[in-house]
């Protein structure tokens, strides 16, 4: 018998297909360009911009107590879901950065999780007290930054080829 015929054959399987999602060798795998942005924001600059904000608004509140005790009350809340919101944002970064799986997911539940604080932090903010006519502005342009915000990254999310070829999960 010759050598070949011993030697047992090994099943052929189909050819496997690499899917864009999981091909390092893609121009666009990785964390670069407005996806980097975006974790760069959440890890490093998020975090430091709402202590400077709770810093500067706890002045604020402070300074208006006497006038308006019920922003204390408000300003608790606002500090406690914003702090919520910066640390899952953290998670959210290190996540997207990491390339791990279900980051594409969370990142977009954090986004419905800051649109729906968007809205529910206007009566929030009317539990401080102030005069409704000094708040409307400022909740109005709040909306609208929130909105917007939303809309950008959440459609980002959907459509980029970058997060396609990064993340294999990116549809789930």
């Amino acid at each position: 018998m010759n050598e070949e015929a011993q030697t047992p054959e090994i099943a052929q399987s189909p050819t496997t297909h690499v899917t864009p999602a999981s091909d390092m060798s893609n121009p666009l795998y990785g964390v670069h360009g407005w996806l980097k942005f975006l974790v760069v924001m959440n890890l490093y600059v998020g975090p430091i911009l709402f202590g400077l904000r709770q810093i500067m608004s706890w002045i604020g509140y402070m300074i208006l107590l006497d006038k308006h005790p019920g922003i204390i009350l408000s300003g608790l809340i606002d500090t406690a879901v914003g702090l919520y919101l910066v640390v899952r944002g953290i998670q959210v970064a290190r996540g997207l950065r990491d390339i791990q799986p279900r980051a594409v997911q969370n990142a977009k539940a954090l986004l419905k999780l800051i649109l729906a604080w968007t809205f529910v932090s206007i009566p929030v903010s009317f539990l401080s007290g102030l005069n409704a006519k000094d708040l409307i502005p400022g909740t109005v342009k709040g909306v609208l930054v929130g909105v917007i915000g939303f809309a950008i990254w959440y459609s980002y999310f959907n459509v980029s080829k970058r997060v396609q070829a990064t993340y294999p999960d990116w549809k789930e």
